[in-house]
């Protein structure tokens, strides 16, 4: 991918009310998302958050799927970001998605706002982030 100069950073935090964030099920549903991101997104960048060990301890780095950095261009978190993620949560309805901005809001995806959020981006399509 790769790096765009108007590229927006943000994060996608993926939250079940069923599972543990940590858990090797609950890590494996994210990462399959992820996945899916990494293999489609045309340009900028995406990455798991990683958690190491503390100063001084051996200790491997832990990747957490369910906290994604990502940099895109609004029409590319528009036309793939956001069909991803519908998709996904459609066989995952338990999940709760939150996307944070670089200005520190949060903007919270569940099975009621998808359709919103749907009916906003096919009202702006040319969507400024």
């Amino acid at each position: 991918m790769e790096q765009v100069p108007d590229k927006i950073s943000f994060q996608i935090r993926l939250q079940s009310d069923n599972e543990d964030d940590l858990s090797e099920y609950w890590q494996g549903q994210c990462w399959y998302l992820y996945d899916e991101l990494s293999r489609a997104l045309p340009e900028g960048s995406i990455k798991p958050l990683t958690l190491g060990g503390s100063t001084g301890e051996r200790a491997d780095i832990t990747i957490l799927f369910h906290a994604i950095i990502i940099e895109i261009t609004a029409k590319i978190f528009v036309e793939i970001v956001f069909e991803a993620i519908k998709n996904w949560h459609y066989y995952r309805q338990e999940a709760n998605i939150e996307i944070k901005y670089p200005d520190g809001s949060i903007v919270k995806i569940t099975k009621q706002s998808i359709p919103e959020l749907q009916k906003y981006f096919d009202e702006n399509p040319h969507l400024s982030m």
